[in-house]
């Protein structure tokens, strides 16, 4: 039979995980927001680790439940006191959930848009090149435009 305290700290301790992870994705936005890459790094980094030990946390909860949902587990037992205790622990955990995946979503729209302004970027740069570009030939010489009317006998080379 699992230990119920023992069921507790473990939520508890993913609750605590999870409000690390909204931490990290709230530190992420401001990042993104503030185009700071070096932060970004950071927190991508911070966020990893945490992801993992949240993982980690969830299979050892699945191990001490026998692989149950923590619903489906504390439906079958009987009515204890401290049914009702976890069963709040285990809605605030998926609030949290909630809350994580609503962030996550906000910060690939922010990221999603970062790219839209570098590509808009790259094509101002590139279509400013572009015309003087064409006027050269692979060795680096301008392209020989003929002119019925030639003002100069002095030919240019770049």
């Amino acid at each position: 039979m699992v230990n119920l305290l023992e069921l507790e700290n473990f939520i508890n301790k993913e609750i605590e995980s999870y409000s690390e992870l909204e931490y990290y994705l709230v530190q992420k936005k401001n990042a993104l927001i503030n185009s700071d890459l070096e932060q970004l790094k950071n927190i991508d980094t911070s966020i990893r680790e945490t992801f993992d030990k949240i993982k980690r946390l969830a299979e050892q909860r699945l191990v001490l439940t026998g692989d149950k949902k923590i619903y489906d587990f504390l439906f079958d037992l009987k009515n204890d006191i401290n049914k009702k205790r976890i069963l709040s622990k285990s809605n605030k955990l998926k609030n949290k959930a909630k809350s994580i995946k609503k962030l996550d979503f906000i910060n690939t729209e922010l990221l999603k848009h970062s790219m839209k302004m570098v590509e808009g970027t790259v094509d101002v740069i590139v279509s400013a090149f572009k015309p003087q570009v064409s006027s050269y030939n692979n060795l680096g010489r301008k392209n020989d435009v003929k002119s019925s009317i030639s003002l100069s006998s002095i030919v240019e080379d770049a």
